[in-house]
């Protein structure tokens, strides 16, 4: 088991983003990471094509919307 988080970025997105770009599936995502699950049937190139995705992810500079819940204006101000 493989727990991932990323700064800047929900689990959600993060699992969306490793689905749609990179074709990889997780286990399941909450709203801080993802949980990634490997067995003795992934070869090493999977696993270092696993770190690849996440490497290129956090380097990239991806926006998620639940990080807009920081700044809060009422409508009327904004």
């Amino acid at each position: 088991k493989i727990y991932i988080t990323i700064d800047g970025l929900s689990g959600k997105r993060l699992q969306s983003i490793l689905e749609f770009e990179y074709n990889i599936e997780v286990e399941s995502a909450t709203d801080e990471g993802i949980l990634a699950l490997s067995n003795i049937g992934n070869t090493p190139e999977e696993l270092y094509y696993f770190c690849e995705c996440i490497q290129k992810i956090a380097e990239k500079n991806y926006s998620d919307i639940t990080h807009l819940e920081k700044i809060k204006y009422m409508p009327l101000y904004a």
